[in-house]
């Protein structure tokens, strides 16, 4: 094309020119304007460049063993430029390429034992130096004239065989070996077994009995025709046939039906038709031709009964052993059979061994194999298979199991596929590589002519809807009376199915024992929609994942079910690709197996994958929410009522242990969980009950693109439980007996948390993070009340924590009348709440082995126009956000803690009582030799954590009670006056005051002192004083210079003195550590630090004005010097022999020993 307006001549956009296919071009250009016009031709040169080989063919990829320097086959390279020449190189050092040959090296052979296979890469280059890489695999050929190998490993199909039976077979026998052309003989040291035709089997007149052996172990030996062998034992599990029963209360038996027909007709064929009062009209296989001994296959005798039963509207009777090479099938041929049946489990037997061909497609589970199953019923209704076994016989271990590969198989027992009305009962299958029953669809897979698209898909984006007449589900159908046991993903599986129903069967060890990931009793699938499924009276045992399972459904009941040890899960409900909000799982039986584990996963050394934990109740909303976009129900109701689950207990400190598990991750659903009269119980656990909400919303965006979050919470009722537990072990802290937990920050409040009437008993160890409770995130109410508790060993945490992750909004918090029990002599935390976050709180008559906890009242934020009264006894206040009014509180215990900004007025009464020990969960040190004070009571504690900020015309204030008092000042402090009144008050300062006054009263008071204090005033009152003087090297600490009684704190940041002048009444000093520098008052030096660390002190005034003990604290290295005027002669000091202390040498002073001073051992004196 040409530019109009540059006049360029180029190539439009997406051509080009090929020179191997034309190297000269001619072309026509006309040039015009409104009335002329010029033509001319011109001829375009294509220039020829090197492209790169596109490649690479060999053409024979077979190579005979043993065969030094051997041919394999020509290489060719695909090059588009003509004439083109290539080099070749082989990432494998054996192999050579001459004139184009691929050969290996003349001094080369290869051992089929050791290589079956090998992987080749081959590079070819041009002459222009590009190149191209392909891979090639070569199939090595087996020599039978090479050295024998022995074989190395027997595979037998299965190892079941059923009790009572003569003669029985029990499976197919075959020898794995590299030598492929061997044939093998097999041999079994057992004489009442024998092998034919590779059949083991037990011989015609012996029988099995259950209840003599339940199982034995044989050992079989395969000895190739080289006379090599290998011996391998195995365990025959004997099935007891006398009566399959549940294991639930009502016993139901699942019983066999022997077969009798109750009259018969000739047809014009000839053949007869039978009649049956349980199946109506039926035909009997054996009159075609059938081999009943199960020797020879029987498929196209029954193939034939099929057509005929077809013609006549009558159903298909099966008996004995049948063996069939391809499925049994009703279908749209032959779609007037009623139905299949058989004598009973264990007494007609269809067996099949064909292998599959490829895989199943575990990405979109799509496959859809018709060729591989025992009964197939294709697209036909209302019919019925009942009283059989279906038996997958193994041709090679690896038809059923493969290493790290879960879910490969494509064999069912029995595929149902776009069926309604269709009944299987009483039937047994085991060996299936897939389910031992699969109901499900082909046609959702299927084109919509209308759409383009899988009818699937349409449903999926809401372009088909559940009443229209392309919707594609299966009605109606049911499971019931049947046994699957050992299929390879589950009993019975099924998908796109409407009022599905599995009623009263045994689903047992389903699965493999190396495998986690799969292994379910019954599951319906993953990805496909199930509206209406139902499981009653079902027992499960043994399972290799889970017992009950839904991955996608919605209308869910699981009621009256037994899960007996099934491995990983009783019970799980969970949704992928379809909206779910609606399940009630009740009145089931689950117990864990703790001794039946997976310590080795298959795939662990791929993909570090371990199975380690147990969750007796899982159910969890749209597991795949930032895949799929559910655009759910407003509301939904998820019921956990009523069940017993037992024998829980951890493994591996695995933190995934449960007994009840929910998690929802729908963003928008305001659900309804109800979690009631449940029975949970167990040796240990990481989690009673845990309900995880995380409804990341990653369909509405931020304006960076990020997910946002959710609505959170919904309503949760916790009521009526009973738990015991020995241990409730926590590995980092983070577990909690029952958690609920919103995983992301939610600032609008709603829903409710009402925790009541639960009876739970932590019979030994309690090591959680919080003792009972945790409530994380945005609920507006929340009320736990009337709850029992039994707590045993230390508890040192609080019963519940309550978090508002709400930055706006303050949640509701009632906790009110709840009874906790713990050992006398245990350890117990003083509250029943901790870490609070914007919470309003009320309740009481909260008790510890029927004493009452301190009430506890929590508020965020009071306006300086506000106040609050708590005017009950023993009142625990938590207050948070910004104090600004007034808060008083009551007669009786009190306990306050302000965790956020204080300028407003506390007033305190009477308060809570407090041993010398447990004062160190307040106080930063604790004088160790303050006297023996146990029984003096501390009345009031209040606890600042955040800044003290009042105002230089409106002071902080904060007036004592009658008892004792208890300050903390974790914070700066500004603008305070403290009156604690006349008792035995204690005053900590952690950091920096300033522009305050503090009152302590006429008491024997004691004041701790961390921080830097600047223009403020401390009065001690009357009194026998201590003052603990705390700091580090190297930082500037406080000044006390006293004016009478009043001991002023002044601060110049660079002097650091200590003078009691006329200071009277203190009976203890503490110096800890501190940079002491010099200070002069009226020629009079106290003490000084000189840069070497070495303490001068003269004391004869403090002692002279009553202060009668000073203890001095120090590192080693440190120096104290006594000499009076720089003279080192002690300076009135002597070391007093006479008393002795641990940490301290003891000097009297001019021999008064009621005037001490106290100097740690590690310092020096001189």
């Amino acid at each position: 094309m040409v530019d109009e307006n540059t006049g360029v001549l180029s190539l439009k956009p997406n051509s080009y020119f090929d020179y191997e296919k034309i190297q000269n071009l001619p072309i026509k250009i006309t040039a015009y304007n409104q009335s002329l016009f010029s033509e001319k031709e011109f001829t375009i040169s294509v220039i020829d460049v090197n492209e790169k080989p596109e490649d690479i063919v060999l053409d024979n990829d077979t190579l005979l063993e043993n065969q030094q320097g051997a041919i394999i086959g020509k290489i060719t390279t695909i090059d588009k430029d003509s004439n083109e020449t290539h080099q070749y190189q082989i990432n494998d050092e054996r192999f050579e390429i001459v004139n184009n040959q691929l050969k290996l090296k003349d001094n080369q052979k290869i051992d089929f034992a050791d290589e079956p296979k090998i992987n080749l890469t081959i590079t070819a280059t041009d002459k222009g130096g590009l190149s191209l890489q392909k891979q090639f695999t070569l199939n090595v050929e087996d020599d039978p004239s090479y050295p024998n190998n022995p074989p190395s490993d027997i595979v037998l199909t299965t190892n079941i065989v059923s009790e009572n039976k003569k003669g029985a077979i029990i499976g197919e026998l075959s020898a794995i070996d590299m030598d492929k052309n061997n044939t093998h003989t097999f041999d079994i040291d057992d004489n009442r077994f024998e092998i034919v035709n590779n059949q083991l089997k037990l011989k015609d007149d012996i029988f099995l009995d259950y209840e003599k052996n339940k199982s034995l172990n044989i050992n079989i030996t395969a000895t190739d025709n080289g006379g090599l062998s290998i011996k391998k034992t195995f365990t025959i599990q004997v099935k007891d046939e006398i009566d399959i029963t549940q294991y639930n209360s009502t016993t139901t038996k699942i019983s066999n039906i022997a077969v009798t027909a109750d009259s018969i007709k000739e047809t014009e064929q000839g053949y007869k038709i039978y009649h049956s009062n349980t199946y109506g009209d039926y035909v009997d296989i054996k009159d075609f031709g059938a081999d009943v001994t199960g020797k020879t296959d029987s498929i196209n005798a029954i193939n034939q009964a099929l057509s005929f039963a077809h013609r006549h509207k009558v159903a298909l009777y099966l008996n004995g052993n049948i063996y069939i090479s391809s499925p049994i099938t009703i279908n749209e041929n032959n779609k007037n059979v009623t139905g299949i049946f058989g004598d009973g489990q264990g007494k007609t037997t269809i067996y099949f061994d064909k292998q599959q061909k490829g895989r199943h497609n575990a990405n979109s589970n799509d496959t859809i194999s018709k060729e591989d199953t025992g009964i197939l019923i294709d697209g036909q209704h209302g019919k019925f298979i009942s009283n059989l076994s279906i038996q997958y016989h193994h041709k090679k271990e690896t038809d059923f199991y493969r290493h790290n590969d879960t879910y490969f198989g494509k064999v069912n027992g029995i595929l149902a596929l776009d069926v309604n009305h269709t009944t299987i009962d009483n039937v047994e299958v085991s060996g299936a590589n897939r389910a031992g029953i699969h109901f499900g669809s082909a046609k959702v897979f299927q084109v919509n002519p209308n759409t383009g698209k899988i009818y699937k898909h349409d449903y999926m984006r809401g372009i088909i809807k559940e009443n229209d007449p392309d919707f594609i589900i299966g009605h109606n159908n049911k499971v019931i009376n049947s046994y699957l046991h050992d299929n390879r993903v589950a009993g019975v599986l099924f998908s796109y199915q409407k009022n599905f129903k599995l009623d009263n069967n045994i689903l047992a060890k389903n699965g493999h024992q190396d495998d986690g990931g799969t292994g379910y009793g019954a599951a319906s699938m993953a990805g496909s929609y199930n509206l209406g499924v139902t499981y009653i009276n079902n027992t499960t045992e043994g399972n290799f994942r889970k017992g009950l399972d839904v991955h996608d459904g919605n209308n869910v009941l699981i009621q009256n079910n037994t899960s007996d040890g099934d491995r990983l899960y009783g019970i799980a409900v969970y949704n992928r690709q379809f909206t779910m909000n609606h399940v009630k799982i009740k009145n089931n039986i689950i117990s864990q197996n703790p001794d039946f584990r997976l310590p080795v996963d298959d795939t662990f050394n791929v993909d570090g994958q371990t199975y380690y934990g147990y969750s007796g109740i899982h159910l969890q909303t749209n597991t795949q929410a930032n895949y799929k976009h559910f655009k759910s129900a407003d509301t939904g109701i998820f019921e956990i009522s009523g069940n017993k689950i037992s024998g829980i207990d951890v493994y591996k400190n695995e933190h995934h242990t449960y007994g009840i598990e929910f998690r929802n991750h729908e963003p928008d659903m305001l659900y309804d969980l109800i979690i009631r009269n449940n029975e949970i119980s167990g040796k240990e656990t990481k989690y009673i009950i845990g309900i995880i909400n995380n409804g990341v919303d990653y369909f509405n965006l931020d304006k960076n693109n990020n997910p946002t979050s959710g609505k959170g919470m919904g309503n949760i009722t916790i009521a009526n439980n009973t738990a015991n537990f020995d241990i409730i072990r926590s590995r980092d802290g983070s577990e909690t007996p029952v958690n609920i937990q919103e995983d992301q920050i939610v600032n609008n409040l709603r829903g409710f948390v009402n925790i009541h009437h639960n009876n739970f008993n932590i019979n030994k160890i309690s090591n959680s993070g919080t003792e009972m409770f945790q409530v994380i995130g945005n609920a507006k109410n929340i009320n736990i009340s009337d709850n029992k508790l039994n707590i045993a060993g230390t508890m040192d945490k609080s019963i519940a924590n309550i978090i508002n992750y709400s930055n706006t909004e303050t949640n509701n918090v009632i906790i009110n009348n709840n009874k906790l029990s713990v050992h006398e002599s245990q350890t117990h935390y003083q509250r029943f709440i901790g870490n609070i976050g914007r919470v309003s709180l009320d309740g009481g008559n909260n008790t510890i082995n029927n004493q009452l906890f301190a009430t506890q009242t929590i508020r965020h934020n009071i306006e300086k126009n506000q106040y609050l009264a708590v005017t009950k006894d023993n009142d625990f206040v938590y207050l948070t956000g910004h104090i600004k009014g007034k808060v008083f509180t009551g007669s009786g215990h009190d306990d306050v803690i302000i965790n956020g900004k204080f300028s407003g007025q506390l007033d305190l009464a009477n308060s809570y009582h407090f041993t010398k020990k447990q004062m160190g969960d307040f106080l930063p040190s604790m004088i160790q030799d303050i006297g023996e004070k146990d029984s003096q009571q501390i009345k009031n504690t209040a606890t600042f954590k955040g800044e003290v900020l009042g105002d230089k015309n409106d002071y902080a204030k904060i007036i004592g009670g009658d008892g004792r008092d208890i300050l903390i000042f974790e914070n700066k402090t500004t603008y305070l006056d403290v009156d604690t009144k006349n008792n035995q008050d204690v005053i900590a300062f952690q950091n920096d005051v300033s522009n305050s006054t503090i009152h302590l009263g006429n008491g024997g008071d004691t004041l701790f002192l961390s921080g830097l204090l600047n223009n403020s005033t401390i009065d001690f009152g009357e009194g026998i004083d201590v003052a603990v003087i705390q700091g580090k090297k190297g930082d500037d600490v406080s000044i006390i210079n006293p004016s009478t009684n009043q001991s002023q704190i002044l601060n110049t940041y660079l002097d650091t003195v200590l003078d009691f002048g006329q200071f009277k009444n203190v009976e203890h000093v503490r110096l800890e550590g501190m940079p002491f520098q010099k200070y002069d008052a009226s020629n009079k030096s106290l003490y000084t630090v000189t840069p070497n660390n070495t303490l001068n002190i003269t004391m004869s005034d403090l002692f002279n004005n009553n202060v009668q003990k000073v203890f001095i604290s120090g590192d080693n290295g440190d120096i104290v010097d006594l000499g009076a005027n720089g003279k080192k002669d002690l300076g009135g000091f002597h070391l007093n022999k006479n008393i002795q202390n641990d940490n301290y040498h003891i000097y009297s002073y001019d021999d008064n020993t009621n005037y001490l001073l106290y100097i740690e051992k590690d310092i020096t004196v001189i």
